[in-house]
């Protein structure tokens, strides 16, 4: 059986210690790998940001159709003619007609309807007594973003 010869172990090791013979390798792919980091972390910014700048737009095109919602409730209540008794204008039959507040509410019933790709919702509460102007509430939606004016 052969005898391990330790000084013969410790002088290979020294000897491999001393050359740099086989330092590029590791060297190239720490460098490497340092670079992966750096373009996967400019990679996440990027995403993000345009993630954030998606939701900006789908909620500005919800306030739009919002806005929409708001002047077709008030361009179509200015063209109906209300009175006390039938102080909101509904939708009968596809035409605009003068009808009655729900029972027990204030508001009139919303009506929905839609902008491109948006939806909006919007509500009338009439001027009380023949005095004063109608208050409108109009919510406009877009890819799950809401907004209401």
């Amino acid at each position: 059986m052969p005898r391990f010869n330790g000084h013969f172990l410790w002088s290979r090791l020294d000897r491999v210690r001393s050359r740099e013979d086989g330092m590029a390798i590791p060297t190239v792919l720490m460098i490497t790998t340092i670079a992966f980091g750096l373009a996967a972390v400019a990679a996440v910014g990027t995403i993000t940001a345009q993630s954030g700048s998606t939701r900006d737009n789908r909620s500005k095109t919800a306030l739009a159709a919002a806005d929409a919602g708001a002047q077709l409730a008030m361009q179509r209540q200015n063209k109906v003619a209300t009175v006390a008794a039938t102080p909101c204008v509904v939708l009968s039959a596809g035409n605009l007609v003068a009808g009655n507040l729900p029972s027990g509410q204030t508001w009139c019933t919303g009506i929905a309807g839609s902008v491109g790709s948006s939806t909006y919702t919007y509500y009338v509460k009439p001027a009380t007594g023949g005095a004063g102007a109608a208050s409108v509430v109009s919510v406009g939606s877009n890819g799950g973003i809401t907004r209401r004016i």
